[in-house]
C-alpha cells in the first residue's frame, strides 16, 4: 500500500490505478454555457452513492452515513474559489441508498484555463476516499459565427413543475445530469441538452439543419443507431435543443454522440461530440446469439470466460485494474453477477485487440503473462502483481536494464529501472524503505508517475516520514 508521505501526488494516480486507498464511486462532468457579455456559465455535476458509505447511529437513532466534499477552483495557478461542504443519507428515510445524490456546483467565469479538484471522503472512514481534478479551457464563445454550448448528458429532461429541484433548472427545462456518463443496463434512454448560439447572425436564409448520430470509439458509425436529422426555422438568435437517443440495443463499450448544426446551404456549421459509456448485458447477449454486432471476436472471448472458474474471473478483474478507465472502473463496481462479469471482461479485451481477424487477444496475452512474471518474481508480503515492482512491470513491461544499489551503513537499498524507448527514455527509481526488501516507486521521469526529485534523501537511515497528511 502507498505510504502517507507520497499521498497528495498518488491522489491523482490512483485515481487511475484503482488502488491504495478504499475508493468509492465520486463521478465528476461539466459542461459550459454562455452568459452575457464575455462571461461563460460553467457547470460542474456530480454524484456519489450512499450505499458505499459507512454509517453510524445518530443521538436520535437514525442510521447515518456522511461523506464531506472539498472543491478548489484554480484560474491558471491561483486559487480563486473553495468549498467545503457535507452530504448526509439516512437509511430508511431517504431513497434507496443505490441511487446516486446528484447536485451541480454553477460558476459564471471569465475566459482561461481553469483547474477544478473535487475530493470527497467518507466522515467515518478516512481512507474511504477519491478525488477527481478537471482541466477546463474556459473559451470566450463567438459574438457572430455559429457556435455551439457544449453537449450535456442526462438522465431524464422533463418540464419543471412543483417537484423538480431548483438547482437543475435552466430554460424552463429540468435537466437532470449523469455524471459518469454510463448509460444502457439502467438508463437505456440518453437524454441530451445544447443550446445553440447567433442563429440570426450565423446563419443564412431562414432555415437550418440539425443532426446528431452515434459512433464507436474509433469513429465509426453504428447501424443499430440512425442518425436524426431535422430542419428548423430561424426564430431567434439563441435556441435549446434538447434530445433523445435509444440505446437499448446497443453493445456494451465507449461510444460518440456528434452534434452539428448548419445552414440549409450548408455554407455555415458548427459541430461538437460527447463521449459516453454504454454497459448492456442484454444486448451483448442477442448479440452474441446471432453473432452480430463486430462481436465474432466478443464471442471468442466470452468463450474463454465461459470456462473460467468464479475464482478465475475474480482474480482476472483485479488484474486489469492497472489498464481499466475510469468509465470501466465504475461500471465494474455494478456488476453483481458472474454472467455480467464475464461478459465485462470478454468486452474489455475484445475492445483491446489490436488484430481481430486472429484467434488469440494478442493484448491480453502479453498482460496477463507480464502479471504471471511478476508474481514469480516479485512477490514478498503481496502478490506480485500488487507491488510496485509488479505494477511498473505490467503496464510498461520489462525494462531495458536494471540498476542495483545494496544497503550500506549509511544508506538503504534502491533500484533504478530505465526505458530508453518510453518516451523518449524514463527512469524508475524504488527504495527499500522498510528494509525488508519491499520496494516502493518513490520517484519517476514519466508522465502521470510520482514525481519527487527530493528522492535520495529517503536514503538516509535517519530519514523519518513526515505525519500522515490530513484531508
Amino acid at each position: 500500500m502507498r505510504k502517507a508521505f507520497f499521498l497528495l501526488t498518488i491522489i491523482a494516480l490512483s485515481a487511475s490505478l484503482g488502488w491504495g486507498q478504499k475508493r468509492f464511486n465520486l463521478e465528476v462532468d461539466y459542461a459550459r454555457f454562455r452568459a452575457n457579455g464575455f462571461e461563460n456559465y460553467l457547470e460542474i455535476y456530480y454524484s456519489l452513492y450512499p450505499k458505499e458509505w459507512q454509517y453510524g447511529l445518530s443521538a436520535n437513532g437514525d442510521s447515518v452515513g456522511s461523506v464531506i466534499l472539498k472543491l478548489n477552483l484554480f484560474l491558471e495557478d491561483s486559487l480563486i474559489d473553495r468549498k467545503l461542504w457535507k452530504i448526509e443519507h439516512i437509511k430508511g428515510v431517504e431513497s434507496s441508498g443505490s441511487i446516486a445524490k446528484l447536485d451541480l456546483i454553477r460558476y459564471r467565469l471569465v475566459p482561461g484555463k481553469y483547474k477544478v479538484t473535487i475530493k470527497t471522503q467518507d466522515a467515518r472512514d478516512p481512507l474511504a476516499a477519491d478525488s477527481v481534478e478537471l482541466v477546463i479551457c474556459n473559451f470566450a464563445f463567438p459574438k457572430t459565427q455559429l457556435a455551439l454550448s457544449d453537449l450535456q448528458l442526462c438522465r431524464m429532461i422533463k418540464n419543471t413543475s412543483p417537484e423538480s429541484a431548483p438547482v437543475f433548472v435552466k430554460n424552463q427545462l429540468e435537466v437532470i445530469p449523469n455524471p459518469g456518463r454510463i448509460f444502457g443496463d439502467s438508463f437505456p434512454v440518453i437524454y441530451f441538452y445544447i443550446e445553440i448560439y447567433n442563429i440570426l447572425k450565423g446563419i443564412s436564409g431562414n432555415q437550418y439543419v440539425i443532426n446528431y448520430f452515434v459512433t464507436d470509439y474509433q469513429g465509426n458509425k453504428i447501424d443499430v443507431i440512425k442518425a436524426c436529422t431535422r430542419t428548423r426555422t430561424v426564430s431567434n438568435n439563441s435556441v435549446v435543443e434538447i434530445g433523445t437517443i435509444n440505446i437499448s440495443k446497443l453493445a456494451s463499450g465507449t461510444y460518440w454522440i456528434y452534434f452539428s448544426v448548419t445552414d440549409s446551404s450548408y455554407e455555415h456549421m458548427a459541430y461538437t461530440r460527447r463521449r459516453f459509456f454504454c454497459y448492456n448485458p442484454k444486448a451483448d447477449a442477442e448479440l452474441k446469439k446471432k453473432g452480430q454486432g463486430g462481436t465474432n471476436n466478443f464471442v471468442r472471448m466470452y468463450s474463454i470466460f465461459e470456462q473460467m472458474r468464479p475464482i478465475q474471473v475474480e482474480k482476472e478483474l483485479e488484474y486489469i485494474g492497472y489498464i481499466a478507465t475510469k468509465e470501466e472502473k465504475k461500471v465494474l463496481k455494478t456488476l453483481e453477477t458472474l454472467e455480467a462479469k464475464r461478459r465485462f471482461l470478454a468486452d474489455f479485451w475484445r475492445r483491446r485487440d489490436p488484430d481481430p481477424d486472429i484467434a488469440e487477444n494478442e493484448y491480453r496475452k502479453t498482460y496477463l503473462q507480464r502479471v504471471r512474471f511478476a508474481n514469480k518474481e516479485f512477490s514478498n508480503f503481496d502478490e506480485g502483481w500488487k507491488t510496485d515492482f509488479g505494477r511498473v512491470y505490467i503496464i510498461y513491461g520489462p525494462p531495458t536494464h536494471i540498476e542495483r544499489f545494496p544497503n550500506t551503513s549509511k544508506g538503504r537499498a534502491y533500484q533504478i529501472w530505465t526505458y530508453e524507448n518510453l518516451q523518449g527514455g524514463v527512469e524508475f527509481v524504488f527504495v527499500d524503505i522498510q528494509g525488508f526488501q519491499r520496494y516502493e516507486l518513490v520517484h519517476s521521469t514519466c508522465r502521470g508517475e510520482i514525481q519527487n526529485y527530493n528522492w535520495p534523501q529517503l536514503l538516509e537511515l535517519n530519514y523519518q516520514r513526515p505525519p500522515s497528511l490530513e484531508y
